[in-house]
């Protein structure tokens, strides 16, 4: 089915003739017209409700993949202090005569790369 474009210019002037009662009431065009202008009012709006739709999704996915960005950014600050941490620790080990004291060395090291304030400890919901 072939849709039937209309000439708006000629259809306007045919409504504005409307407003100085100049037609036949009767007439067969007026409801062809408006029924026309009503049918592309309601696609142009079902358009812009999708476009609309399509924009929120949009906006939707650009906030959650730059929260997605920041997350990573952060975990790879951790995971980098981590390997640094770890690191320092083993090196620590090996340079003590005393592997006991080297041990405890480690710990230390290691429990300062996690200390709580490093990882944020997330609340529980209340009940």
């Amino acid at each position: 089915m072939t849709k039937q474009v209309r000439d708006w210019q000629k259809d306007k002037r045919y409504l504005d003739q409307l407003n100085d009662w100049e037609i036949d009431p009767d007439d067969d065009d007026l409801y062809k017209t408006a029924s026309y202008w009503h049918r592309e009012a309601a696609a142009e709006k079902e358009r812009a409700d999708k476009a609309e739709q399509r924009a929120r999704v949009t906006d939707a996915m650009e906030a959650t993949a730059r929260a997605a960005g920041a997350a990573l950014i952060e975990a790879e600050a951790r995971e980098k202090k981590l390997r640094e941490a770890i690191e320092q620790a083993i090196k620590e080990y090996g340079e003590w005569n005393d592997k006991s004291a080297a041990a405890n060395v480690m710990v230390e090291i290691l429990m300062h790369a996690i200390e709580p304030s490093y990882y944020p400890v997330e609340e529980e919901e209340a009940k």
